[in-house]
């Protein structure tokens, strides 16, 4: 375990010779031109301020185009994508987990004697990825930009160490789920992709809504500004039972096509006339039932097309069970076709006779076996668990008639069983059901922007450290990199941002791993909540960005806000809007021509004019101005204020 102390970029896109600190404990220093590396220690340290799980907090600022996401884009390269077979570009920085120092560079530093207990390593691009696996850090990435295009694949990214979890990338690793794929890379078309995503996501925010760690951190929200919804839904999800469908449509082309008796086409008629009986019965679509035992029906009729699709998956994967999913196959074929009600208990009692039989095999029965019990806790909690509206199950979050989450909400016994199916890998409602919330049952819900980028957060934040990548602790997040993940906060809520997220994360965290956050922001409102030495200040002069020397840097914790725009944000222009600044300028030219003096109803219109000014120094000078044109006009003004006066004292 190791956290970045420090980076020097050389030149990265727009940023040049940029100096990153990211401990709020000590300062780094690189000139480029002696080649001296300093360090000094900050005696006003803040050491724990943001948890016991949370090393540091690093906020990256600056005006658009400065180079914020390009720093996080460097981070990823060096410390994600194995380090990236690249040059370093500059200097990085860490402390291991004994305290020792660790630095690595490919630019020249003229004095390392300086630092005893720092052991350095200069990269040259010969032996570049010897080092890749000592600058990896398992990561996760956010960012609510919308940007589908893009190089790496789900697997390639997924091995690399990165939990990516930005919209653009989701987009190619939900479907993977979804269709029951390896990886896709935009190979559907736009919309299935969209689907994919859409459903998923939601099963990350349904999943969140029941957490302790989400509940705990947002009590004393749950009352009062979170819209958040009352019901999640399941509805059914056919696209394992369309990717049958679609194999045999293209099978029967081979086949037809080439009538041949080569090997590889008599395995598609072998794989053909597998799929045809896999396809069995026909999923009747309509789930809409009014008449609940019609609901039931509907639902074991689903159940018995998540079947197929679960053992059509196998039939690829664990081909050396063939004798095990045989007879499954001919249990749910044959039994189905004669049961009377078709009801859920009666797949259940089928799921019974598959364990029964795969008891016997003491090798491969027993994983069989594990994983068909899991199927039937599954079965029961769906046929047993749930509650009923129109032939769809749902579950009911429980909000009490003042509209407000009831206290027994953190305990709900249904939920927690719905997070322990969740963890199984053969849960029907993860893969074969769609989970949606809903403030009214039967209806979609919309959430406002700012609701659904709250909960998509938090909802993937938590995804990331319940479920590490190929089940390895080890792969846990340790560096979080949010770019502008508040964007979409009203500021209330960007000022709670800094105190939820900290929150969160030392509740979410495991007990025995730290994490280290760096986030872009363009709100000062987070600012104030940040130190000045966990702030990096980038600044662009023409075509090159850099950082501002830390004697430069504007004090930040517990600023005002109006301050931090002016000094934090280089709004060297002012603080009020473009289009009313130049309308207030054209009006005050217009009051120094006095063209206006002699018209009575153009004079009237200067002064509403002004008084639309809402900033009180700057309406007073107007009206001065006013006056000062027009003597008349401020004689006349006093006149009917002294008017106003005696009519209400009855004088």
């Amino acid at each position: 375990m190791k956290t970045i102390l420090y980076a020097f970029i050389k030149n990265f896109r727009v940023l040049k010779d940029v100096n990153v600190n990211f401990s709020q404990d000590e300062g780094w220093n690189y000139d480029p031109e002696s080649g001296r590396l300093t360090r000094s220690q900050n005696d006003k340290s803040t050491e724990g301020l943001f948890g016991s799980r949370i090393n540091s907090v690093t906020s990256i600022v600056g005006q658009n185009g400065t180079g914020k996401s390009s720093l996080i884009k460097w981070l990823l390269e060096r410390t994600v994508y194995g380090s990236a077979p690249l040059p370093l570009g500059g200097i990085m920085v860490f402390r291991k987990q004994d305290g020792s120092i660790k630095a690595y560079h490919d630019v020249r530093i003229s004095n390392k004697k300086d630092f005893p207990e720092g052991t350095f390593i200069e990269i040259s691009e010969s032996e570049y990825n010897d080092t890749r696996q000592d600058l990896a850090i398992p990561s996760f990435y956010y960012s609510d930009t919308f940007e589908p295009y893009i190089e790496m694949t789900v697997t390639s990214a997924e091995y690399t160490g990165e939990v990516n979890m930005s919209d653009k990338f989701l987009l190619l690793h939900d479907i993977t789920s979804y269709k029951n794929l390896d990886w896709a890379h935009l190979v559907y078309p736009m919309r299935e992709h969209m689907n994919a995503f859409f459903l998923q996501n939601n099963i990350r925010i349904c999943t969140l809504l029941f957490d302790k760690t989400f509940q705990t951190t947002f009590k004393d929200d749950l009352c009062a500004s979170l819209n958040l919804p009352r019901y999640i839904i399941f509805s059914p999800n056919t696209s394992a039972d369309e990717m049958i469908r679609m194999q045999i449509e293209s099978f029967k082309e081979i086949v037809k096509k080439h009538e041949t008796n080569d090997k590889s086409i008599i395995d598609k008629k072998n794989e053909l006339e597998f799929l045809l009986a896999v396809n069995g019965i026909p999923f009747n679509r309509d789930m809409e039932r009014k008449d609940e035992a019609m609901g039931r029906k509907m639902l074991a009729r689903f159940l018995y097309a998540s079947m197929k699709s679960i053992l059509f998956n196998m039939r690829h994967t664990l081909s050396f069970a063939s004798d095990h999913i045989a007879y499954a196959l001919g249990l749910f074929t044959k039994d189905y076709n004669e049961a009377d009600d078709g009801s859920v208990q009666w797949i259940s009692k089928t799921v019974e006779k598959i364990i029964d039989h795969s008891s016997v095999d003491v090798g491969f029965g027993e994983y069989f076996v594990g994983f068909f019990r899991n199927l039937k806790d599954t079965i029961e909690f769906l046929a047993n668990d749930v509650l009923w509206h129109d032939g769809n199950p749902y579950l009911d979050i429980g909000i009490n008639q003042d509209n407000h989450y009831a206290s027994h909400f953190p305990t709900l016994q249904t939920s927690i069983k719905l997070i322990t199916l969740m963890k199984s890998t053969s849960f029907l409602v993860e893969r074969y059901f769609d989970m949606r919330y809903s403030h009214h049952l039967g209806k979609y819900s919309a959430l406002s922007a700012g609701e659904i980028a709250m909960l998509n957060l938090y909802s993937r934040l938590k995804y990331a450290f319940d479920n590490p990548l190929n089940g390895d602790r080890s792969s846990l997040p340790r560096l979080i990199l949010l770019d502008e993940a508040e964007n979409t906060f009203h500021p209330e809520w960007q000022r709670l941002f800094i105190k939820r997220l900290t929150d969160f994360l030392n509740l979410a965290v495991p007990s025995d791993v730290k994490v280290q956050v760096i986030y872009t922001t363009h709100s000062p409102i987070t600012l104030s909540d940040m130190p000045k030495g966990c702030t990096v200040f980038l600044k662009r002069e023409g075509q090159i960005a850099t950082n501002l020397a830390a004697k430069d840097m504007p004090a930040t914790f517990g600023a005002n806000v109006f301050d931090l725009y002016a000094d934090s944000f280089f709004m060297n222009n002012g603080l009020i809007g473009e289009f009313a600044s130049q309308k207030i300028k054209e009006l005050a030219e217009e009051i120094e021509r006095g063209d206006w003096c002699r018209n009575r109803d153009r004079s009237e219109q200067l002064k509403i004019r002004i008084e639309e000014v809402a900033d009180e120094r700057i309406r007073s000078y107007l009206y001065s101005r006013f006056y000062h044109a027009n003597p008349s006009e401020e004689i006349r003004t006093l006149e009917d204020r002294i008017r106003k006066l005696r009519k209400r004292y009855g004088q």
